[in-house]
């Protein structure tokens, strides 16, 4: 292959060259007949160099004899119409050469071995199965060979989607008058509902979406959720994805009682047998993060996966850091969000101040401060940080974030607090963005997707079999 190429970039070279040549010293027009003639070295000519070996004349000039060139000057020489045509074609062939050339080096050239993702937590039987079972915990992230920056993998992690999945809403009103939605997702196939049905039998997984979000953005998850066979379910706050805000009160991540009433009512439509399991995004993670802590053993989750949490609220929107456009997109798309619900209560705010506000701070403290009674910053960072009850978490779970995160950096990740608790597992990687992952050059997927679902299925088998061993100890117990 080497030889191959060797032999096209030489053979392009010399057709380069001849080609400039026969341009840049042909005459006013191109000669119709080339003929191609050796001159000996040793010949003492006056005409020629001493290390030329060979010439382009024309036919007539070989057979009656060298002819002296007329002196014209540069700017006189007309040129020919097929010369801008050779002068480019020049050009692509001399793009092409340094192109392949290029690409043979680069990949020759010896390429770094994958890194492991890095694991944090507590050694316990749970985790000691999951490790053992969960191959995709143990295996390299390669990201898009074309898209392996931390940016870049947060956009195309919200650009691509998939079209292929469809969504039925249910519309909950929660007690005190305010509206959320679960959105039942399903593939446009020709299968019948029924079939369908019994083929999801592992049970539901409630997809949590980031701040600004809706179900568009979470198909590819609903498409790997569905092709496991669980059935998804996308949780939708007060306000947000075409829902009315009928009551002065929208979600905050620190207030997950809207969620929990949404577990609740899955719970209970849900058959003996099949269980619930939570996957949060970006911002729905540290939402998930907050009721996990806030509800404990009593959250009736069997398994939770957060995909790039923020864990330091305050330090993740305060500090000043490089990813202020995100920021200033997030707050744009907050405002064009909260314009939706404008006429419906607008005693309730200080419209002037919500649409001034040029930070996110001063947006949480025009809005979610009035409507929580909160005094100033300082309280709603108590009541809203994810962590704050980080010690009452009962529920298995695994958080996924990278090191090149525009909004989650890694002195922000609390890698001692997954070494002190149990059942908490930490896997970090040195790229893939704000909840992208994304690997395969051709057709990119999301790795974390893949490791989140296959984390939840082990979590579930080790549950299963503890299941098991107790109702078959305690029959022995009964028969004995």
């Amino acid at each position: 292959m080497l030889a191959v190429v060797a032999a096209a970039a030489e053979y392009y070279s010399a057709l380069v060259s001849f080609i400039m040549s026969f341009v840049c010293h042909g005459a006013a027009t191109i000669p119709t007949e080339l003929a191609f003639s050796q001159i000996d070295p040793s010949s003492s000519g006056h005409h020629l160099g001493r290390n030329s070996q060979q010439t382009w004349c024309r036919q007539d000039t070989m057979q009656s004899g060298p002819k002296e060139p007329n002196p014209v000057s540069s700017g006189n020489v007309q040129r020919s119409i097929i010369t801008p045509v050779i002068e480019r074609v020049t050009l692509c062939c001399t793009l092409l050469v340094v192109f392949f050339r290029w690409f043979w080096n680069w990949g020759s050239r010896e390429k770094p071995q994958p890194s492991l993702p890095q694991l944090n937590f507590r050694p316990s039987s749970l985790l000691k199965y999951v490790l053992t079972t969960c191959y995709s915990l143990r295996e390299p992230f390669i990201p898009t060979s074309w898209a392996s920056f931390g940016y870049l993998q947060t956009l195309l992690g919200l650009i691509l989607s998939n079209g292929t999945m469809r969504y039925r809403r249910e519309v909950l009103q929660m007690a005190d008058g305010g509206i959320v939605a679960l959105d039942w997702a399903w593939k446009n196939s020709s299968v019948s509902k029924r079939k369908r049905r019994k083929t999801l039998s592992k049970g539901v997984v409630l997809i949590i979406p980031d701040l600004v979000a809706g179900s568009g953005d979470v198909s590819r998850l609903c498409s790997n959720v569905y092709a496991n066979g669980y059935e998804p379910v996308v949780f939708h706050r007060r306000g947000t994805n075409g829902l009315p805000l009928t009551t002065p009160k929208c979600q905050s991540l620190g207030d997950p009682s809207d969620l929990r009433d949404a577990v609740r009512y899955l719970f209970s439509r849900l058959r003996s047998g099949r269980r619930i399991s939570a996957i949060g995004l970006g911002c729905g993670g540290s939402l998930l993060l907050s009721y996990l802590g806030n509800y404990g053993s009593s959250s009736r989750l069997s398994a939770s996966v957060c995909l790039s949490p923020i864990y330091d609220l305050q330090s993740a929107i305060q500090t000043n850091r490089p990813n202020s456009l995100l920021k200033w997109l997030t707050l744009q798309l907050l405002k064009l969000n909260f314009t939706n619900h404008v006429t419906t209560m607008p005693k309730f705010f200080d419209l002037d101040s919500v649409f001034s506000s040029r930070t996110l701070t001063q947006w949480l403290e025009c809005v979610d401060c009035p409507m929580y009674k909160l005094k100033d910053m300082a309280e709603y960072w108590e009541h809203n940080e994810p962590l704050r009850e980080a010690d009452e978490i009962a529920v298995p779970l695994l958080c996924i974030n990278s090191f090149d995160d525009p909004v989650t950096k890694k002195e922000d990740i609390p890698f001692e607090l997954f070494s002190t608790l149990p059942n908490l597992l930490l896997l970090t990687t040195e790229s893939g963005g704000h909840c992208g992952f994304l690997e395969d050059s051709l057709n990119p997927k999301s790795w974390a997707h893949t490791v989140a679902l296959d984390y939840i299925e082990a979590v579930l088998q080790f549950t299963e079999n503890v299941t098991n061993e107790r109702n078959i100890s305690g029959r022995m117990r009964v028969d004995s």
